[in-house]
This record gives C-alpha cells, sequence and structure tokens, in this order.
C-alpha cells in the first residue's frame, strides 16, 4: 500500500496538485491534492483510500491539471512592454 501512495503522490507532484513530501501515508494533504485532481479533470471518484483506478487516471492525464504557469491578476498593458518598462511575458494588449 505504502508504494501506491508514493506512485500516486509522484503523479500528483507531476501533474501540479501536489507539492507534499512523497511519503507512502495517504496523508489530509494527499487526499485534498488527489480531490483537487478529480475536480479539475471532472472526475467523480472517491479519495479517501488510494487504489490503482486513482493512480491510472493520474497517469493517462498529460500535462498540468492544477496550478497555473502564469500568475493570476491583472497583466501589465502591452504599451509599457513595448517602451521595454516591462518584461514582454503575460502582457495584454491595450
Amino acid at each position: 500500500m505504502d508504494a501506491l501512495v508514493r506512485e500516486i503522490q509522484r503523479q500528483l507532484i507531476r501533474v501540479g496538485c501536489y507539492n507534499g513530501e512523497v511519503s507512502g501515508k495517504w496523508s489530509p494533504p494527499s487526499r485534498l491534492a488527489m480531490q483537487a485532481f478529480t475536480d479539475q479533470v471532472n472526475a467523480r471518484l472517491p479519495v479517501d483510500r488510494p487504489d490503482q483506478i486513482l493512480l491510472r487516471l493520474l497517469e493517462g492525464h498529460q500535462g498540468r491539471a492544477c496550478g497555473t504557469l502564469e500568475p493570476k491578476g491583472p497583466r501589465p498593458p502591452l504599451s509599457l512592454v513595448r517602451e521595454g518598462r516591462l518584461p514582454a511575458q503575460g502582457a495584454k494588449a491595450d
């Protein structure tokens, strides 16, 4: 069982839903991360216990499911980027 939990935790890290320790313990943070993942992929599965179905769902997911690669919040105006006052990443058109 510990090996299954460790692999689920590794997969949760890969998809961006878990940043805890790969401990092999199905702790509240592990369950919350699994719930976040199933919510993101629109799956209705119990997460109170680790199982092979949860692992297979994670393994079959490509890319990130949780979190974001870009910071949230308002993006700076593109005019500031054009003027060289801000980097281009995340700029919006004026």
